[in-house]
């Protein structure tokens, strides 16, 4: 917690108990789960998030004024570890679009004769949740 604080990283930490949902793949920390924040978090930055024993679950954007106060791009039990430097949501957001456009392509959407319209991103499905 202290390397990412001193890089300027805010921190949410979690409630005991309350880390498991994420190990598991739950891509929204509501507000009830956060025991604190540490460090200047504004709206729409990224943020970490730690285990209430400081153990780094992951990272995401934060919004004080939503219930989902993070909504997590980046899960340690899935995307490994991370550094102040990885959380580029930028590079996120188009490394998971360009994932999502190659599962459509590779089933063949839009279809000739068979579709014209179909979803680019399916939000939680591709990892991209809120989207």
């Amino acid at each position: 917690v202290a390397a990412l604080v001193g890089a300027g990283v805010p921190v949410v930490v979690l409630q005991a108990g309350k880390s498991r949902l994420f190990y598991e793949g739950n891509p929204v920390v509501f507000g009830g789960a956060v025991r604190e924040v540490v460090g200047e978090a504004g709206d729409a930055q990224p943020v970490a998030v730690v285990d209430h024993a400081g153990n780094p679950v992951g990272w995401g954007t934060y919004n004080e004024a939503s219930m989902y106060r993070v909504r997590m791009l980046w899960l340690c039990s899935i995307d490994g570890g991370f550094s102040a430097g990885d959380m580029d949501v930028g590079a996120v957001l188009a490394r998971r679009v360009g994932a999502a456009a190659a599962v459509r392509a590779a089933l063949g959407l839009p279809g000739e004769g068979v579709t014209d319209a179909y979803r680019l991103v399916n939000g939680e499905g591709d990892r991209l949740s809120g989207l």
